[in-house]
């Protein structure tokens, strides 16, 4: 699982947060990856890398990862490790 943080710079000089949240796991675990997609509320998008033999779940939209993964993770913590690099 990955929950990526970026911020880039513009050709007009101004500043904006990319957020992109992401799963990636083997084929075999496409049912588990459509039911979180389910979960949540069938936000994002999954893709097969049959190359790869790899299932992909991603979620871009700011406004999705704040009101829908941000406080999944607020109400079912993460530990050790993770928890502090969740609150940075």
């Amino acid at each position: 699982m990955v929950l990526s943080l970026s911020q880039w710079c513009s050709a007009q000089k101004t500043n904006f947060v990319r957020m992109f949240y992401s799963i990636k796991l083997n084929n075999r675990e496409a049912p588990l990856i459509l039911k979180i997609k389910e979960y949540f509320g069938d936000k994002g998008s999954v893709i097969f890398d049959k190359i790869n033999n790899l299932i992909q779940y991603n979620i871009a939209s700011n406004k999705d990862i704040n009101e829908v993964i941000i406080p999944q993770f607020d109400t079912y913590k993460f530990h050790g490790n993770k928890l502090l690099n969740y609150l940075i």
